[in-house]
C-alpha cells in the first residue's frame, strides 16, 4: 500500500490493521472510533445481509454506543466488507440517511442474523 495514495481505494482489499491505522479506531470493532467519531464501517455479510444499505447494530454497551454515535454523524464515511480471513473490501463512502428502533423490525432483522439480538438499524446510502 501506498501512503501517498488515496485510502481507501473502492475494490481493493486491506486488513484491519491497515484501516486502522490510515483512519483510527480499534481493529476489532465494527464501527471503529476515533474521538468520538465513527471512523468506518467493517461489516461481514453474514451478520449484516443487506450491507452496505443496512447496518444492523447488536448489543453491549459499546456497540450500542457506537451504533449511536454513527446513528448521529454527519458527512461520509467508508464501508468494508468482509471478503475473508483478514480481508475487507472497500466499497466506497456512505452516508447515515436515517435509522430505526421499532421493535417488530428490530424481531425481523434480529432473525436474519440468526437469532442475534439487534437494537438499530441504521441506513445508508453511496455518498
Amino acid at each position: 500500500m501506498n501512503p501517498s495514495s488515496p485510502f481507501p481505494q473502492p475494490g481493493v482489499e486491506y486488513s484491519r490493521v491497515q484501516i486502522s491505522n490510515r483512519l483510527g479506531g480499534g481493529i476489532q470493532q465494527y464501527l471503529p472510533s476515533r474521538n468520538g467519531r465513527v471512523t468506518a464501517v467493517c461489516v461481514d455479510p453474514e451478520k449484516n445481509p443487506d450491507a452496505p444499505a443496512e447496518i444492523l447494530v447488536g448489543t453491549g454497551p459499546g456497540i450500542i454506543r457506537a451504533g449511536c454515535m454513527l446513528s448521529e454523524q454527519d458527512g461520509s464515511l467508508p464501508v468494508f466488507l468482509k471478503r475473508g480471513n483478514k480481508r475487507w473490501e472497500s466499497i466506497g463512502d456512505y452516508r447515515v440517511t436515517r435509522w430505526s428502533e421499532e421493535p417488530t423490525l428490530l424481531s425481523i432483522k434480529g432473525r436474519q442474523r440468526k437469532g442475534r439480538a439487534v437494537t438499530r438499524v441504521i441506513y445508508l446510502e453511496p455518498e
